[in-house]
Formats: C-alpha cells, structure tokens, sequence
C-alpha cells in the first residue's frame, strides 16, 4: 500500500483530504447547534446544479458549485427574512428547483453518466493542482475564520436574541456562516462527493457532541474525530479498493452507529 503514495494523485488526495479532514468538522459543528440541516440540504442540491452547469460549459464544477451556493444562500436570506417566507419553505423549494435544474441540465447537454457520477460519488484523485491550491486555502481561511469570530458565533450559538441585545448582528453573523458552510459544501462535493460529504462535515460533529463540556472541547473533538474518519477512510479505501468517499462514508456510519449503540447504555447527551 506504501508504493501508492509514491503515486503523486494518490498523494495529493491525501493530503487535501487532511486539509479537509482538519477544517469541515468546524462547519458542521455550526449547522449542528444551530439546526441548519434544512440549509445543508439545499446547499447540498444546490452543489448538484453547480456541478451540472460546470460539467455543461466544460469546465470545473467546483467554481460554478460555489456561486451558485453563495446565491442561494443569499435568495434564502431575501425570501425568508426580507420577504417573511417560512424558512424550511424557502428551503425546500430551492432544494427542489436545484435538483430539477440540475437533471435537466445534465439530460439537456447529454453529459456522460460517469461525469454525472462523479458529482454524486466525488473523485479525489482527479482533483487538479488548482483545485488541491484552493481548497488548502479555502481550509486555513475556515478555521481563520472560525478563530476571529468565535465569540460571536458563540453567542449566536447560544442565543440569537441575547446575542442581539449584547451588540452581535446576528442576522449578518448567521448570513456569514450560511455562505462558509455552502463553501464548505461546495469543495466537500468536489472532494468526496455531494451524496457522502456528511462523512466529513456532520458525523464528526455529531460524534463529538457527546459529552463535550464546551463548545471549544466540541470544536477540537470534532477536528480529531474528521481527521481519524478522514484517513481512516483513504487506508481503507487503498486497502479494498474503494472510492475514497465511499471508504470515508462507511467508516464514519460505523463510527456514529457505535457512538449511537454505547449513547443507549451510557445515557450521555447526543447533539
């Protein structure tokens, strides 16, 4: 197995995956305590639509899979706070509007079902030198990000209103964290795959919440544990011969539904 990492995509992938790995637990920490999984749905479909119009004009889906989340999140932010539409509403019909755009592109520019699968499955070892350049980037400027504005995300975790009255706009903290996570999305699809990133940015948050006594101990737990899921997935995926993302997924379900099993035992708070 040693004599693949000599390769250099098989290296490359690892080594992006460690970026990822370190850094998308932090978002998925931020969709967990804040309940966003309606968002993460739609920016997860909305991943799809990306990567259909990229594959359609020929080019990288991770740039047109990150516009196109950026403008949902900012059409969710206009229909829900500014239009004063229910926001699981407004989601859901995003949700549904991107994956129907998303089929019709792909059925419209006949793009081979490989490549259509690949938006689904993800394709590690395919990610271009730019790509690996922007997601390292994209990866340190999360956890920067995550840095400078704990204390506000903190309080917006907390409680919004009492956030609020203590100076925090809360409406553009939680406006921030929408389009990071969508970003977040956006390069997990390209990496992972649009159906498996979860393995990656939910699991590891969810496992930490088990009995994490802070917020600080829940970020840094939920960091170690994407880390050990994240590679943990690329040895064994080396080692049956698996798509990285499908390794990464299986092992991460493995890993929730033992925490899940010994929770029924132990009675210790989960999320």
């Amino acid at each position: 197995m040693l004599n693949l990492l000599t390769y250099p995509p098989i290296w490359r992938g690892l080594v992006v995956l460690l970026f990822a790995a370190a850094s998308f637990p932090i978002a998925g920490v931020w969709v967990i305590r804040l309940n966003l999984l309606p968002y993460r749905f739609m920016l997860m479909h909305g991943a799809m639509l990306g990567g259909a119009v990229g594959l359609t004009l020929g080019i990288s889906p991770l740039p047109t899979v990150m516009a196109v989340n950026i403008i949902l999140v900012l059409l969710a932010d206009v229909l829900s706070n500014r239009g004063r539409l229910d926001a699981g509403l407004t989601t859901i019909f995003l949700m549904v509007a991107s994956l129907g755009g998303a089929m019709a592109l792909l059925y419209g520019a006949a793009v081979p079902a490989q490549d259509a699968l690949g938006l689904l499955w993800g394709n590690l070892f395919a990610v271009s030198p730019t790509e690996i350049a922007a997601t390292i980037l994209f990866c340190l400027g999360l956890a920067l990000f995550g840095k400078l504005y704990g204390l506000r995300i903190q309080a917006v975790i907390f409680d919004r209103d009492v956030a609020f009255t203590s100076g925090v706009d809360d409406a553009a903290v939680m406006r921030a964290l929408l389009i990071v996570i969508g970003l977040t999305v956006a390069f997990a699809m390209r990496i992972i795959g649009a159906l498996l990133l979860d393995a990656l940015l939910l699991i590891p948050a969810i496992i930490a919440s088990v009995g994490a006594p802070s917020l600080k101990a829940l970020y840094r737990r939920a960091v170690l544990i994407g880390m050990a899921i994240g590679v943990g997935g690329f040895i064994l995926a080396l080692l049956i011969d698996l798509p990285v993302g499908a390794a990464t997924a299986l092992l991460g379900a493995a890993a929730l539904a033992f925490v899940l099993v010994t929770h029924t035992f132990f009675q210790k708070e989960l999320i």
